[in-house]
């Protein structure tokens, strides 16, 4: 694969990210949260220029290895869409939305959006192949396990039994409490 065509498509996968961007509401999220968001954001891109150079600079040989990389990182980014598009107005880079979403891929899962971007961050690191593309993307991980772990805090708090019952029907972290489960 060509180094700079590579780099574009990597580049380009977080587009309907970026595109996205405009439609947010504004951030009310504690300190914490704002910071939790920007250091997925530096994530992201670090990930992204290691895994570039990285694909850019690999060996003929692994060009199948970064085009399912880049194949991956496409497919999860069109899940992304897919769940921003089911957000709809709701949708805030972190506090708390105005009510909760059931629908799409949110009937089944309550962080689809985190989940997608950690499966296109997959792709990125199985594109670049090395060490530290796979560091940079564990860590990510962590922070989006952190971040979807005190968002279900607040939702569960926000929402109180409405989030029981969505709780108890999607994957998430949180266990709804117990007399949520004990109704169904």
């Amino acid at each position: 694969m060509h180094s700079t065509f590579t780099a574009g498509l990597m580049v380009l996968g977080w587009a309907p990210m970026l595109v996205r961007l405009r439609a947010t509401r504004p951030v009310t999220a504690p300190r914490f949260d704002r910071g939790l968001l920007i250091l997925t954001w530096i994530l992201c891109m670090s990930l992204t220029a290691a895994s570039t150079w990285d694909a850019a600079h690999a060996m003929p040989h692994a060009s199948r290895r970064v085009a399912a990389g880049i194949a991956v990182q496409w497919a999860a980014m069109s899940a992304w869409s897919w769940a921003r598009a089911s957000m709809g107005a709701a949708f805030a880079q972190t506090g708390v939305p105005p009510h909760l979403v059931a629908r799409g891929l949110y009937r089944r899962v309550r962080h689809p959006m985190y989940v997608a971007t950690a499966v296109a961050a997959l792709g990125l690191a199985l594109a670049g192949g090395r060490q530290r593309d796979f560091a940079l993307w564990v860590f990510l991980c962590s922070v989006f396990v952190l971040r979807a772990w005190r968002e279900e805090r607040v939702l569960r708090q926000r929402f109180a039994d409405g989030w029981d019952a969505y709780a108890s029907r999607t994957l998430g972290l949180l266990p709804p409490h117990r007399s949520a489960a004990s109704h169904h």
